[in-house]
């Protein structure tokens, strides 16, 4: 009798394992924030039943931890919730930003901008995988269209080097998501991740008011060393443990795994590429007549300064005005009835996310009521005076 013998995992195996089952296991992001609201809520009794304190630093006032769980606590949390839910900036922000994008989105903008790189993937194979892994890394401008449309293209550009479109598939996958939140220009994720530390900030101090800039400089920095890092990994790491493809052996034609961008779709992606140079001029334009500068400062990028306070607007712009005019140009807006079933479709599929920004507002609010985030940040700062 033959006995088939089955490998022992390695360690990374095994750890890569039990990665993925804790992750499973963790429950619905709605979840978590109705767990860390009523977290609050009974720290807050706690910590009030006790007497936690400590002297705010900047007004020098004493700071004491409210219970969220007294009679003016409860009327509190009941009476002000919806208020809660609809002053948080990331709602109206996101939402705002996403009607943009999906207007790109919904009229195939983003499809064919990624798959039009096809056209132009030419060169030596180092020049192709560092141009393919930049273009997957800033994918992420495009929203959820990178992980759809890079993998397949990978595969296809892969193809066409003679190389086991695997790889292609791996690298295109990694980088999007590896690079998720990269960009050399600031995006709708900005004004995300902008609106909750705003959000967090303003616990300490009511009155801050960030930029969605802030980060910038991290992210577009971020771009040229994970794109570095792209290269490296698939040329040394990657490749080398991939079976040795042999067209001859596969029934897959480039042509197969993902269409190349048509005439029409040309033409009306450089009309979108025009009309993208058009509306930043327009804003150059205003940026250098001091319009949209700080008037006391003339900085374009103060907090203050207009161009800072309606980032949202111009960001939404700057997707909508290419994503109509390729809709448009492309035949997929028929008129303004079509461009508005696709802001519809956009905004019915945001549906999950303002949900939990529900939640999220609530826990946001209670920590802020309880003091909890003050006393926190005081004793932290004190214990690092100390260390």
């Amino acid at each position: 009798m033959e006995h088939t013998s089955t490998a022992k995992p390695s360690r990374f195996e095994r750890f890569l394992k039990g990665t993925e089952n804790l992750g499973n296991k963790i429950p619905h992001p709605m979840m978590l924030f109705i767990w860390l609201s009523i977290a609050v809520i009974l720290l807050s009794f706690i910590c009030s039943m006790f007497g936690v304190s400590d002297v705010n630093p900047a007004t020098g006032e004493i700071v004491t931890a409210y219970n969220l769980l007294s009679v003016d606590g409860l009327v509190k949390m009941i009476t002000q919730a919806v208020n809660n839910f609809i002053t948080l900036p990331a709602l109206g922000m996101v939402l705002v930003c996403m009607m943009g994008v999906g207007l790109c989105d919904h009229s195939g903008l983003f499809y064919t901008a990624l798959k039009g790189f096809a056209d132009f993937s030419k060169g030596s194979d180092t020049v192709v995988i560092a141009a393919f892994s930049f273009v997957s890394i800033m994918a992420g401008c495009a929203g959820g269209a990178g992980f759809v449309v890079m993998p397949a293209l990978g595969a296809m550009i892969w193809m066409g080097m003679k190389k086991n479109p695997l790889a292609g598939m791996f690298v295109a996958y990694s980088s999007v998501s590896g690079g998720y939140a990269s960009s050399l220009i600031i995006t709708a994720w900005d004004v995300v991740n902008a609106s909750f530390t705003t959000a967090a900030a303003q616990l300490i101090d009511p009155n801050i008011s960030l930029s969605p800039a802030i980060n910038w400089y991290f992210s577009a920095v971020s771009v040229p060393i994970l794109t570095i890092a792209s290269v490296v990994l698939t040329l040394k790491v990657l490749e080398p443990r991939m079976e040795k493809y042999d067209p001859a052996f596969s029934d897959l034609e480039a042509e197969d795994t993902i269409s190349l961008t048509s005439a029409k779709e040309k033409k009306a992606l450089k009309m979108a590429g025009l009309s993208v140079l058009a509306y930043a001029a327009v804003v150059v334009v205003l940026v250098v007549t001091g319009v949209l500068c700080d008037p006391k400062t003339g900085s374009p990028i103060a907090t203050n300064a207009p161009l800072m306070k309606g980032i949202t607007i111009f960001i939404a712009l700057m997707f909508a005005v290419p994503g109509t005019v390729y809709g448009v140009v492309s035949g997929k807006f028929q008129g303004i009835s079509d461009i508005a079933k696709a802001l519809e479709k956009t905004m019915a599929g945001m549906g999950g996310y303002i949900a939990l920004m529900f939640f999220i507002a609530q826990f946001l609010n209670y920590f802020n009521w309880s003091n909890l985030g003050i006393i926190l940040a005081i004793k932290g700062a004190n214990l690092l005076k100390v260390s």
